[in-house]
C-alpha cells in the first residue's frame, strides 16, 4: 500500500540530485576560474567540497543514528570516498581551468555508460549486442565533439575529464558493493569457521579428543579405529 508513496519520494529524491549535480560544473568553473583569470586552486575546492560534504553527512548520521558500517564493508567505502570525494572533483576542477563549462558537460556525459560498464564487468554480466552498440556509438559521438572542439585533437583537459569520469564511475559501483552488504564469500568463510569450532590450543582435547574413545584407550592409538556401527549376527556354520 506504500509502493506509491515511496516511489514518488524516491522520484523527487532522484530529481533533487540530478539538479544538484547538473549544478556542478558551473560552480566549480566559477570557483577555479579561467587559465587568464584564475581564482582558487583546484585542489582547494576540492578539499572544501570534500569538507562539507563530511560535515554535512556526519550530521544526518549523527541525527539518524545510523549504526557503524561492518569491517568487511570498509574497504569499498575507502574505494567509493577516493573516487566520488577526491577524483572525480579533482579531475573536473582541473579540465575547467582550460575548458568551458558545457565541454565538460558533454565529456563527462559518459559517466553513466562507464559505470554500467564497470558493473557489468564487476558482477559478471553480459549486456546484449544492443548495448554495446549504443555504448560504442555514444563514445564515438563523445571522443568526436571533443576532437572538434579542441581544433582537431584532444587536449590535456580531457586526459583530466576522462580522468573524472573514470574515478567517478569506480566510486560508483564500489558504492553499490557497500550498500549491498558484506560479499557472500566472506559470510561463507565466517561460518566455515564459526562451524569448525575454536583454534585455540587444546581446544581439540576440551571438545573431544579422539585418543580417549574406549576403542583407542583399550587397543592402544594407531591400531584400532572406532567401529562405525555394531557389527551385525553371524550366519551359522
Amino acid at each position: 500500500m506504500n509502493a506509491a508513496p515511496n516511489s514518488s519520494r524516491g522520484l523527487a529524491l532522484g530529481l533533487l540530485g540530478v539538479v544538484i549535480f547538473a549544478m556542478t560544473l558551473p560552480m566549480t568553473r566559477l570557483a577555479v576560474g579561467d587559465a587568464a583569470h584564475p581564482q582558487l586552486p583546484p585542489a582547494f575546492v576540492t578539499a572544501g567540497r570534500a569538507a562539507v560534504a563530511g560535515l554535512l553527512s556526519l550530521l544526518y548520521l549523527a541525527a539518524v543514528r545510523a549504526p557503524r558500517p561492518a569491517r568487511a564493508l570498509w574497504p569499498a567505502l575507502a574505494v567509493s570516498a577516493l573516487g566520488t570525494v577526491v577524483g572525480f572533483p579533482l579531475g573536473i576542477a582541473l579540465a575547467l581551468r582550460e575548458v568551458q563549462a558545457m565541454h565538460a558537460a558533454v565529456v563527462t556525459g559518459v559517466l553513466p555508460l562507464a559505470t554500467a560498464l564497470l558493473a557489468a564487468w564487476v558482477w559478471r554480466q553480459r549486456p546484449s549486442a544492443g548495448f554495446w552498440a549504443c555504448a560504442v556509438t555514444g563514445c564515438a559521438l563523445v571522443l568526436a565533439f571533443a576532437a572538434w572542439q579542441g581544433g582537431g585533437h584532444l587536449v590535456v583537459a580531457d586526459g583530466w575529464l576522462l580522468l573524472a569520469v573514470v574515478s567517478a564511475a569506480v566510486g560508483y559501483v564500489a558504492g553499490a558493493r557497500a550498500s549491498a552488504g558484506p560479499d557472500r564469500r566472506v559470510q561463507r568463510r565466517r561460518g566455515v569457521r564459526r562451524r569448525a569450532g575454536p583454534r585455540r590450543p587444546g581446544a581439540v582435547r576440551r571438545s573431544g579428543d579422539p585418543l580417549r574413545h574406549p576403542a583407542l584407550r583399550r587397543r592402544g592409538p594407531g591400531r584400532a579405529r572406532p567401529p562405525r556401527r555394531p557389527p551385525g549376527p553371524r550366519r551359522p556354520g
